[in-house]
């Protein structure tokens, strides 16, 4: 029978509800397993940020020239302020009484074309010389 204040032989039976003490069976709990979780953990931080993947940035970025059709670009690969530039273009901050905007001075980049085949040159004849003192012959 338990007592009036919920205490059972001394003990409180809320203290021991759900609570059990084993020792580790496993082999998780050792160094190397340690270890090799964390170089495992590592290595998919270094994947998953792995700025030259798929879709993240390209080596090199070029416009697009002969042969080639253009292709998605971020704004980091356009211009060196690309966020000011946008904000301009938005309006943000153009109804700001207090401190008015700036004057924006884009930073743009100069990209190259990228080709992949050279064009040969296009050969015009001269301009048609119409005479007007000739008939045509006709037979």
């Amino acid at each position: 029978m338990p007592e009036a204040g919920g205490v059972i032989g001394g003990h409180s039976p809320l203290l021991y509800v759900g609570v059990r003490y084993m020792s580790s069976t496993r082999n998780k709990n050792d160094r190397g397993n340690y270890q090799s979780e964390e170089r495992g953990r590592e290595e998919q931080r270094l994947y998953s940020m792995f700025h030259n993947q798929g879709n993240g940035k390209a080596f090199t970025n070029h416009l697009a020239g002969d042969g080639l059709l253009g292709g998605q670009m971020g704004p980091l690969a356009l211009s060196r302020n690309f966020a000011d530039i946008d904000s301009f273009l938005k309006g943000t901050g153009s109804t700001n009484l207090v401190v008015p905007m700036a004057p924006i001075q884009p930073q743009l980049k100069e990209l190259e074309t990228l080709a992949i085949f050279d064009r040969t040159p296009l050969i015009l004849p001269s301009p048609l010389r119409h005479v007007k003192d000739q008939r045509p012959l006709l037979s």
